[in-house]
């Protein structure tokens, strides 16, 4: 039924993040990190909330994705970023690598390297 198809498409949309960070991890190409993102906020446009609200990079990507935007990390989201950053190291668990990906994108690194930190 409705049910069943619903709970596939679900599991269709997890396996490719999956599938997306395990091609990273083996071919370290900036694409897929690009990709990764791309996806998660696809996922938060479109409002399909299984899966972004259950992806624990999902706050993180959507910080850095408004830092993308704007072409620079403004002031109201570094609070968060940081937030993001504690979590990751006290955790330990598989944000980090999740982490790595987002960060690695290109258009990312390029809104890091042009940051000019608060003096």
């Amino acid at each position: 039924g409705i049910n069943a198809e619903y709970g596939k498409q679900w599991y269709q949309r997890r396996v490719r993040v999956i599938f997306v960070r395990t091609l990273y991890q083996r071919n370290k190409t900036s694409h897929f990190c690009t990709l990764r993102s791309d996806m998660l906020m696809s996922f938060h446009d479109c409002k399909i909330q299984d899966i972004y609200k259950q992806d624990p990079c999902h706050d993180f990507a959507f910080y850095i994705q408004y830092a993308v935007n704007e072409k620079r990390i403004q002031d109201k989201i570094q609070p968060k970023l940081k937030e993001f950053y504690i979590k990751i190291v006290t955790e330990k668990t598989e944000l980090l690598s999740d982490t790595a990906i987002i960060l690695a994108d290109p258009y990312v690194l390029n809104v890091f390297l042009l940051h000019k930190p608060l003096s």
